[in-house]
């Protein structure tokens, strides 16, 4: 896989529900394959950062996803499928509803593991966010992800 682009695509919608992560595999010809389903990642939510890094150092990319509410560790088995691992990895948070916005994985301490750094964003309430709508200052759009395998 080294040298070859994969894409992962964290979930962005109108809503949770019509919303889903998707990874696409590089076919090496121009084209990707999407492979979300096969590789067990599909999940509702509304995310907002990714980063992969072998964090158990094993060979293998492991995948973490910021969302509103629980973020989620996943674990690369080695056969093109991950396994959620929030809860056994200690990284269930179980206070105020937090905005995971950003995320990365690094050797903070120089151990030879990654460590991981999380952001979040503003304390947002659902229950009191603007109708869709109802303010023309307060909008949300969403983006397509074009990759040119060319640049």
């Amino acid at each position: 896989m080294v040298g070859y682009l994969r894409v992962v695509r964290h979930a962005h919608g109108r809503t949770c529900a019509d919303s889903s992560n998707r990874l696409y595999k590089n076919n090496r010809n121009a084209t990707f394959t999407d492979v979300t389903e096969k590789a067990g990642l599909i999940r509702s939510g509304w995310a907002s950062g990714v980063t992969v890094g072998d964090y158990n150092n094993d060979g293998f990319e492991d995948i973490f996803i910021t969302y509103y509410g629980q973020n989620v560790l996943y674990l690369n088995n080695g056969n093109g499928t991950f396994t959620d691992v929030t809860q056994q990895a200690g990284l269930i948070y179980e206070g105020n509803t937090r905005w995971g916005s950003g995320c990365t994985f690094l050797d903070y301490d120089r151990d030879g593991y990654l460590d991981l750094y999380v952001a979040n964003y503003v304390d947002l309430h659902l229950d009191r966010l603007p109708k869709p709508g109802a303010n023309p200052f307060c909008n949300f759009q969403v983006w397509q992800l074009t990759v040119d395998p060319e640049v």
